[in-house]
């Protein structure tokens, strides 16, 4: 079985801001390690403990840069999850940092395939909302290096079609503010007014912050990633702050970022410099 505390040790979850970048890649490696000895030794017998293997080795690879061993990996970790319930395949898709390392590896196809064949197989998402919505999230969220693509207005058609699904969803308000950040992000505009959105959010900072009792990459982390309403707070008003800074509406940011400081928002580093740029 997966060993949680030195899994934990190894992929320094909260604390990679706070060491060197040789630090980081030191530890990468060591979990590396790690993860295939628990895999190679056979005594992985629940498939959710083998995905878990294989997802957290993707996101170190991504962590690295090594998009071709990232890629042999993840076509391992796709293979695996065929075997599975068909919800099971946005568990490949939900995370926008691997899908970033592949895409400028070359390997974006692979990626939208699988991104593809998730949404064809899983026309119900009610037994996986969550982890469907990171995984729209990250196609939705553009490549800096690419202009506006027909992939991107079929993540945007995707999910568009998931906020229908979940329309009376508590977790509705967060996945459009996500929705339409992205969306500004990518196409330069979007439908609603990012600020009036944040404010429904700003009470919400001040509420107490639930610890997950799972660990990075774990299914059951991303099946039950929106159930903590304080950090939905937090991830919404900085990816709208985000988008507005890219498309070059400072003083919008500010205001915003501003406001949500004062109802509870814990300082962002990387804002404060974007902002101050």
């Amino acid at each position: 079985m997966v060993v949680k505390k030195r899994f934990l040790e190894l992929k320094l979850c909260g604390q990679r801001c706070d060491i060197s970048v040789e630090e980081k890649r030191k530890y990468d490696r060591q979990c590396i390690e790690y993860l295939l000895s628990l895999l190679q030794d056979g005594k992985l017998t629940c498939a959710e403990d083998i995905g878990f293997c294989y997802w957290n080795l993707s996101d170190n690879y991504a962590f690295l840069r090594d998009g071709d061993a990232l890629l042999e990996n993840h076509m391992r970790f796709y293979q695996h999850l065929k075997s599975m319930p068909t919800q099971y395949l946005y568990w490949a898709v939900c995370d926008g940092t691997q899908k970033c390392m592949l895409e400028n590896s070359g390997h974006a196809d692979f990626w939208w395939r699988l991104y593809r064949e998730a949404n064809e197989k899983n026309q119900d998402v009610t037994a996986c909302e969550a982890v469907a919505f990171a995984a729209h999230r990250a196609a939705l969220h553009p490549d800096p290096n690419k202009n506006t693509d027909a992939n991107l207005l079929y993540a945007k058609e995707s999910f568009t079609a998931f906020l229908r699904m979940t329309a009376d969803s508590i977790n509705f308000a967060f996945y459009n503010i996500i929705y339409q950040a992205e969306c500004l992000h990518a196409f330069g505009s979007c439908e609603d007014d990012l600020a009036v959105l944040c404010q429904e959010f700003y009470p919400k900072l001040a509420l107490p912050k639930v610890p997950t009792a799972y660990v990075c990459g774990e299914w059951m982390d991303f099946i039950t990633a929106n159930e903590e309403v304080c950090r939905q707070a937090r991830v919404g008003i900085c990816a709208a702050v985000n988008a507005l800074i890219y498309t070059d509406q400072q003083e919008k940011a500010r205001q915003i970022y501003t406001e949500a400081r004062e109802c509870g928002l814990p300082k962002n580093t990387y804002i404060e410099k974007r902002l101050n740029t």
